[in-house]
């Protein structure tokens, strides 16, 4: 990692600047708190959790200057974790109410039930929660977390993506913002229930579009959605704490640990039950990242964290380094990095270190440099593809199984890839430059592959599943061409913007990143999109300036 520059009112994210302290008294008396409690009111019994009655975790000093205890209480007759979390210097009151256990109890998710947050005789809140779904979370806060960085400084460190809301704004029309959305208990704020839905969402890329609207223009509302998805990253059921830990779980030290599928493929195999949200390492939204980038709140971080190890533990033990689809492993990637960039070296006992993350992070890199970097098979080292031929599904004449690949998702592993060189982890350029080499094949005009359709849908590099792998782009674009109809061309022909707008994005990382090849590919491919008046989403306004 590069050493981090930033701005003395911007909150600091290298490793070092973050210390965590502990210390020996109770919770409720270390934290000043002895007398705040939760009551819980379900099916005509009560529940009732004291903070002078919890476990110390240790407090959080947070890059944004604040220190916040953390306090955990249960009850014998009810599988909700309670965690008081006050602030060490001000009144500010946090009190998170998670659901779920690793080791003991059967899933189940709860019905309504009703919360008061008193301190002491004085009622801080009263709420009704709708439901609540096993592996899942919400939390009261007397005040939200302010925003405290300055926006420039973390472009600057290559935190956030190199955005910009002039760049790449070939049309008139102006894209539709919608309206703000609000987080209510268990509710998702406008994310998709069932992530694995198809089609191009704005929740989905290296950040989302509500997140990058805001970065590019500082819009109220974006702040808003932004917030709310942030809190219904609590709602998704991925928040497997280890309750012997207080951590999310280890996955290093439980290796064989899985909650893949509700199938027996674990040791032990962990049981989750249905809650109407689908997750989906494919269609992943990069929800509490930048939330956390910009207040310093450990909530989000932890939810970031729990995101980036649910995308481990989702697949069957063998099967970790692997890549079920090109889409899947670039938003795993993404989110890994994420967590090994802003999770301190020393944390809480209530979240994982930063060795965790680098180390899967480091594992993830050698394991494709091996098998795809320096793989001789023509499908990766003239073709630069991650797909695996045998899961291509046969899509009629124009795409018979076991023949394609997809190009578009492979412009997102090449943006995240120059996305981590750019946060400072140099070990994966070589990485990056590999999967440029693919969009530099398909853009150049000089590979034998036309570049009127730079990042198809569909790219055939067989004629038949039984035959031989093409040696070549012109003969990839030989056999396309032929079943698609498709005429070579100088100029950019792709019915869908979107696959030229993804290629963009690759390139620009490539330029950014010192890479000559691509600024001639990048000059005309933006050519191509302002001539066809393209609308490019702000999450993919990119600029190699």
């Amino acid at each position: 990692m590069k050493r981090l520059t930033t701005l003395a009112s911007t909150p600091c994210y290298s490793r070092r600047a973050v210390l965590i302290g502990t210390a020996a008294a109770p919770f409720g008396v270390r934290a000043g708190e002895s007398n705040l409690r939760a009551v819980i009111k379900m099916n005509g019994e009560t529940f009732s959790f004291e903070a002078s009655q919890a476990d110390d975790l240790g407090a959080f000093t947070s890059p944004a200057g604040f220190i916040q205890s953390c306090g955990r209480a249960t009850h014998p007759r009810i599988p909700l974790t309670v965690f008081f979390r006050p602030d060490e210097a001000t009144d500010r009151v946090e009190v998170v109410f998670e659901l779920g256990r690793l080791w003991s109890g059967r899933p189940q998710n709860l019905g309504a039930y009703g919360v008061e947050i008193l301190r002491g005789q004085e009622r801080l809140a009263s709420i009704e929660v709708p439901r609540h779904f096993w592996f899942s979370r919400w939390r009261w806060q007397s005040a939200a977390r302010p925003v405290t960085a300055k926006i420039a400084s973390l472009q600057l460190d290559g935190l956030i993506p190199p955005l910009d809301r002039s760049v790449a704004d070939f049309s008139a029309r102006k894209l539709d913002p919608g309206k703000a959305e609000r987080y209510q208990i268990m509710g998702l704020a406008g994310l998709m229930p069932n992530m694995s839905a198809t089609g191009e969402r704005p929740d989905i890329g290296l950040v989302t579009e509500h997140q990058a609207r805001f970065l590019c223009t500082q819009a109220t509302d974006a702040l808003a959605t932004l917030r709310a998805q942030a809190e219904a990253a609590g709602t998704i059921p991925w928040h497997q704490r280890d309750e012997r830990t207080n951590a999310p779980v280890d996955l290093d030290l439980h290796a064989e640990m899985s909650w893949y599928g509700g199938r027996n493929v674990g040791k032990p195999q962990i049981a989750v039950t249905e809650t109407g949200i689908g997750i989906d390492s494919a269609h992943q939204p990069a929800l509490a990242y930048v939330p956390y980038l910009l207040t310093g709140d450990p909530y989000h971080l932890e939810d970031l964290q729990f995101a980036a190890n649910f995308n481990r533990g989702s697949l069957p033990p063998p099967y970790r380094l692997s890549i079920p689809q090109p889409r899947a492993f670039a938003w795993s990637v993404r989110t890994l990095a994420q967590a090994a960039t802003v999770t301190p070296e020393r944390v809480p006992q209530w979240l994982l270190p930063a060795a965790y993350f680098r180390r899967d992070l480091e594992r993830t890199r050698a394991w494709f440099e091996k098998e795809y970097v320096d793989n001789q098979d023509p499908l990766r080292r003239i073709f630069r593809a991650t797909d695996n031929l045998s899961d291509a599904r046969d899509e009629g004449d124009r795409a018979p199984g076991g023949t394609w690949v997809s190009p578009w998702q492979h412009e997102f592993i090449g943006a995240v890839f120059g996305w981590l060189v750019l946060m400072g982890f140099e070990s994966w350029r070589k990485a990056f430059m590999w999967q440029l080499g693919g969009t530099l094949a398909r853009t150049s005009g000089l590979s034998g592959w036309s570049r009127s359709y730079p990042s198809p849908y569909r790219l055939l590099v067989k004629s038949d599943k039984s035959a031989s792998t093409a040696v070549s782009w012109h003969e990839a674009w030989r056999l396309t061409s032929a079943r698609a109809n498709w005429q070579e061309s100088n100029d950019f022909a792709d019915g869908d913007p979107m696959s030229g707008i993804f290629a963009r994005g690759a390139l620009v990382l490539g330029v950014r990143l010192g890479v000559k090849e691509a600024e001639e590919p990048l000059q005309w491919l933006t050519a191509q999109l302002r001539r066809r008046q393209a609308v490019v989403p702000y999450k993919w306004r990119l600029t190699a300036a």
